[in-house]
């Protein structure tokens, strides 16, 4: 084994098996092709092993699937580019949010357009809402950019109030 090796690995993390124990969703990362960064994608497979994974989305950055309660989707991280205020609308930065595609594929579906992004989150038993918690600098008053960057972080939880079905 050689170090450009290490290029050409698949890094697999997070599987999730549905709740009717017949598919696994994970995540596959690869180095991007100027070797600075990963692509991560959603893959699903059975758990029969009888047939090849399927890629399920086409993100560059997506993480932490899970299924919902009654298996039709499956939501998941991915960030996206938000533009900070309105009149800084060419200074654009990402900000994770959860999408969530059918588990037969087809294009993602934005959940959530929280400011800050979301860190991370979890189904209702019902399928019905999420609960996310997002980071949050405990002084958002702070204008001094290395108070800002050094400010002790907290979680915040989320409930979502509207239906998701």
């Amino acid at each position: 084994m050689v170090p450009e090796d290490y290029y050409r690995f698949t890094f697999v993390d997070s599987p999730q098996i549905s709740p009717d124990s017949s598919e696994v969703v994970y995540v596959a990362a690869t180095v991007s092709n100027d070797r600075r960064s990963r692509n991560s994608r959603l893959w699903l497979v059975p758990t029969t092993g009888e047939a090849e994974s399927v890629q399920l989305t086409v993100g560059d950055a997506d993480s932490a699937p899970q299924w919902s309660p009654d298996g039709r989707w499956i939501a998941f991280l991915r960030p996206m580019e938000v533009a900070k205020t309105p009149s800084e609308d060419k200074k654009l930065q990402k900000e994770t949010q959860v999408f969530r595609i059918r588990r037969a594929g087809g294009e993602a579906q934005a959940l959530t357009a929280i400011e800050g992004g979301v860190s991370s989150f979890l189904w209702s038993p019902d399928g019905q809402h999420l609960l996310l918690t997002r980071r949050t600098a405990e002084d958002d008053a702070t204008t001094d950019e290395e108070q800002r960057r050094t400010a002790q972080t907290t979680m915040r939880l989320i409930v979502t109030r509207q239906s998701l079905m």
